[in-house]
């Protein structure tokens, strides 16, 4: 029997409402294959019907550049009796921003474009564009999971790992309801059109696979299978797989985009609805034209009915009747208010800056390029890259522990734009105070070029070297 937990738990943030949370105390004390089969589905069902879920979905959508806010709005007008109706005559264009899209890459592309410096060899090349995928994730879902692949390798040779990310849209997190921790999850998907589903119950001592097909029951596709194992191939004995080393704890490491695990749309989707509904409106007046209305004379005292039949007829046939010599139809217009829509783009476009706390290039003029006006504009986003860039090496540390790498700090290169002439006089300014290596290094720095810095220093010192005979020789000449 599944019970459930409500709590807030510590470490995972406090959830939206009075949601059951499954934890894993709920998971420990299940002895039964069909007790398990069902915990995994009524913990993929509790995820789905969660804020956090539905929140991250959302905001995959607004990523993606949709609006479904916008996409559900219609224009409703009413008939002489006072009924709404759908209105089909006047435009309804439905456009969605890609603002969204824009902050979320611009502070993950800030933080990590240039890399993360990790001194290990037990990384792949491409665990930094797993990790680049994983941030980015975490920003839009509200928390990713990175899942430690050893790449396939000799006996001899240094494994390598890559990152398999999951993230809030599908995996769901089963945490210690003591502790906090993460400590078990259930990633689920399926194939759009198809009625089956997968799921992979993952654990401390292995994962187990599960597939719901339609109209069935869960099953499961097999035993719980360990996370490495090791190959042995002979001539004789063909191949044997064997387990292999257990990782030292729970091999799925959150990253998360704050302590709620929230998406960074949350508190944010509103702004950027007002921002799309009121351009969309700017375009269907434009498309529309000027505001029309009539003004009937001497139309022997039309009611309101009469008057929406009037209307209703000159849309469809654009042509007008009219009644005697005495009778007027007079046209009128009203300019729609561009400026004041103007006005409230700019603003609700401005608003969205600082609350997504991005570089708002609009700021650094033409006139005001000093390196200090420009560090200045991004101090926002700084204060931003700060809360991510703790949560990122929260998540590498304990990355790296689970492949058996201790002592090793990450460090991060930021993508700023700086006046670079600028940039690279305060540094040579020091350069009497510190070494040759470390003025070399900073340079590349501002000049985009750091990753050269090995092969930069190799040159200067064979340089050096030839320098240095060349004036040996001389001395001996003399």
């Amino acid at each position: 029997m599944l019970s459930g937990t409500q709590c807030s738990l510590s470490g995972t943030g406090e959830r939206e409402g009075d949601e059951t949370v499954l934890t894993y105390q709920d998971l420990e004390i299940i002895r039964s294959e069909q007790e398990r089969m069902n915990f995994v589905q009524k913990c993929v069902d509790e995820h789905k019907g969660s804020f956090k879920y539905n929140s991250a979905v959302n905001a995959q959508r607004y990523y993606d550049g949709q609006n479904p806010t916008i996409e559900k709005y219609e224009k409703i007008i009413y008939d002489a009796q006072g009924k709404a109706h759908i209105d089909m005559w006047t435009p309804n264009h439905k456009i969605s921003t890609h603002f969204f899209t824009f902050a979320a890459d611009q502070i993950i592309n800030y933080l990590l474009s240039n890399g993360v410096s990790i001194d290990t060899d037990r990384l792949s090349p491409e665990f930094v564009y797993d990790l680049q995928f994983g941030a980015l994730q975490a920003y839009i879902t509200g928390c990713s999971f990175l899942y430690p692949e050893l790449q396939r390798h000799q006996m001899g040779e240094v494994g390598k790992y890559r990152a398999a990310v999951f993230d809030m849209t599908n995996f769901a997190p089963i945490f210690d309801e003591n502790t906090g921790m993460l400590r078990a999850g259930v990633r689920f998907w399926g194939i759009e059109g198809k009625s089956s589903l997968r799921f992979t119950l993952f654990e401390e001592s292995g994962f187990t696979e599960y597939v719901k097909r339609d109209k069935e029951q869960i099953e499961a596709m097999g035993a719980k299978q360990p996370y490495r194992t090791v190959s042995y191939t002979t001539d004789i004995d063909g191949t044997d797989v064997r387990p292999g080393e257990a990782f030292p704890g729970f091999p799925i490491v959150p990253l998360r985009n704050n302590k709620k695990m929230l998406s960074e749309l949350v508190g944010r989707r509103n702004t950027i609805d007002a921002l799309d509904l009121i351009t969309s409106g700017m375009v269907n007046n434009t498309d529309e034209g000027t505001l029309m209305y009539w003004v009937l004379q001497n139309y022997g005292g039309m009611d309101a009915l009469e008057d929406a039949k009037f209307l209703d007829e000159l849309r469809k046939t654009r042509v007008l009747h009219v009644n005697g010599m005495d009778s007027k139809a007079e046209p009128h217009t009203l300019e729609q208010p561009v400026d004041t829509s103007q006005t409230t783009i700019d603003m609700l476009t401005k608003r969205l800056y600082t609350d997504f706390q991005i570089f708002d290039a609009s700021a650094v003029s033409a006139g005001n390029q000093t390196a200090t006006a420009i560090k200045a504009s991004y101090v926002p986003m700084d204060l931003r890259a700060d809360k991510m860039e703790r949560e990122i090496t929260l998540c590498l540390l304990e990355f790296l522990r689970l492949i058996g790498v201790t002592g090793v700090v990450p460090t991060f290169t930021r993508n700023q734009l700086v006046n670079k002439q600028e940039e690279v006089q305060s540094i040579l300014m020091t350069a009497q105070y510190l070494s040759d290596d470390y003025i070399t290094e900073k340079v590349l720095t501002v000049m985009g070029d750091v990753d050269r810095l090995d092969e930069v220093l190799t040159g200067r010192t064979r340089d050096d070297a030839s320098k240095f005979e060349d004036l040996q020789s001389e001395e001996d000449v003399i």
